[in-house]
């Protein structure tokens, strides 16, 4: 996972990474983006591709056919 980070807030210098926050009326929030202090529960950036690669290696540790979690 090499596009993810738990930085908050996230730094200037991936600003170009991060998509804007819109809400359910598809209005864009002022900001941006939110900043999240729970780290753990939602502070995750990170891309499609790097969050599929996640779910696959977990599929695989489950399959038992990765040695990640050995």
């Amino acid at each position: 996972m090499t596009q993810s980070t738990f930085a908050q807030p996230l730094p200037k210098s991936r600003w170009h990474e991060a998509s804007a926050a819109f809400n359910f009326e598809g209005k864009q929030y002022q900001g941006d983006w939110f900043n999240q202090p729970e780290q753990t529960a939602a502070g995750l950036w990170t891309t499609p591709t790097d969050l599929a690669k996640y779910v696959i290696a977990v599929q695989k540790a489950k399959q038992g056919t990765t040695k990640i979690w050995d």
